[in-house]
This record gives C-alpha cells, sequence and structure tokens, in this order.
C-alpha cells in the first residue's frame, strides 16, 4: 500500500505479466492466440465481439475484484479495518526503482 500526497490509502494491484487478459473471454473464460494485430477478440464458445483492450480490462477489473472479495473473506487486521482506500488499476510502476 502506499500514500498518496493527500493522504489518502491507495492499492496496487499487480497481476502477472503472462496472464492472458487480452486473450480469454470476459463472459466465457475461453481462451485464444490471438495476435497484437489483432485488435476485436472473437470468442467461438459464446459468440462475443469485443474490442480486444476493453475484454482485458474487464477480466483484470473482475480479477481485483475477485481478490478483494477473498481477502475481505479473511477477519481484517485492527489497523486494515481503520483505512478507506481506492483501487489504482492500471497504474505505471517503475520497476526499477
Amino acid at each position: 500500500m502506499s500514500t498518496s500526497a493527500n493522504g489518502t490509502v491507495l492499492k496496487l494491484w499487480v497481476v502477472d505479466r503472462f496472464f492472458p487478459s487480452s486473450k480469454t473471454c470476459f463472459e466465457s473464460g475461453h481462451v485464444q492466440d490471438m495476435p497484437l494485430s489483432l485488435r476485436t477478440y472473437d470468442c467461438p464458445d459464446c459468440d462475443l465481439s469485443i474490442d480486444r483492450d476493453l475484454n482485458a480490462s474487464i477480466n483484470l477489473r473482475e480479477r481485483v475484484r475477485n481478490s478483494e472479495l477473498s481477502i475481505s473473506s479473511r477477519k481484517a487486521l485492527p489497523t486494515e479495518s481503520k483505512t478507506h482506500s481506492r483501487n489504482a488499476v492500471g497504474s505505471t510502476v517503475n520497476a526499477c526503482g
């Protein structure tokens, strides 16, 4: 967790770089190989046709929501229950320091 200049606690969710967010249908869960030049995800299982980046963002949002559900089902530590937080999904982080 990190604290912003105004004191708001921010959460940064890190997803494995090989998580197939743009290759997985957010409706059916079907995974298919897609070259980067292909910009529309067409699912053969449920006939969904959606922009590749929008599909990826929905998959990432759902992954965060599922993570939050599993975290909230555990007993919160006393310090965690007193903080207000906001998710920072899609933030750019410099991994080199």
